[in-house]
């Protein structure tokens, strides 16, 4: 089960990459013991809020609208029809969601008039989280802020995803309390989920496709 009680802190850096973070707790215990990692993060993102009513920032800021409202659009899909299968935890070690993280990369489409194709997906895996800092430093970030986010693990009922667009990154985490699901569906079929989950996500969002309905459609 999905438990999406929201906090809203984002994290964005003054680079060429910006960087934003949207926090998801399953409840009020596991985001007071967070704080202390997630203080630092709410208060560089109201920094970052203002910078966008910045005249001279107008472009990123219509990026960071559109994405925000591409992501509104596709969060369901993206966290409870994608991210979990996409982790093949039936085959993995009990601690796979907190080695490993979801990256994806995505496009902005600024010719776009509707909001499922303001953007579209260009890549998506699962990786170590050494591979995302190594990917990390690739990018115009400080080492602080690489070993930033390297320390801030979560642990194994937490999902974090990566999404890379453009010259932005936002970091999305959401936590599971039971597992069980997952981990014992049939090994072939999670092996199966996970190696289809990427194209299937890309298929989906070129369509505008959100998923079934909540009665199963």
């Amino acid at each position: 089960m999905l438990l999406l009680h929201e906090t809203d802190g984002a994290k964005p850096y003054a680079l060429t990459h910006v960087v934003h973070s949207f926090v998801r707790y399953c409840s009020y215990n596991c985001q007071k013991a967070a704080w202390s990692t997630h203080k630092t993060v709410c208060a560089t993102g109201a920094a970052f809020k203002e910078s966008l009513e910045r005249p001279d920032n107008w472009q990123n800021k219509k990026l960071n609208d559109d994405f925000t409202k591409w992501l509104n659009y596709y969060r369901r899909l993206i966290c409870t029809f994608s991210a979990v299968p996409a982790f093949n935890l039936a085959n993995s070690p009990p601690d796979k969601l907190a080695t490993h993280c979801m990256y994806l990369v995505i496009e902005h489409q600024p010719e776009a008039r509707d909001v499922p194709f303001f953007f579209k997906m260009i890549n998506g895996q699962i990786i170590t989280r050494e591979e995302m800092v190594e990917t990390l430093q690739s990018m115009n970030l400080t080492d602080g802020q690489v070993d930033e986010w390297a320390q801030d693990n979560r642990g194994d009922h937490t999902v974090h995803i990566v999404i890379q667009f453009e010259g932005m990154l936002r970091f999305l985490w959401f936590s599971l309390r039971d597992l069980s699901r997952w981990r014992t569906i049939n090994p072939a079929t999670s092996n199966m989920l996970a190696g289809q989950w990427a194209e299937a996500l890309a298929g989906a969002i070129e369509t505008g496709y959100t998923g079934p309905k909540s009665g199963g459609d």
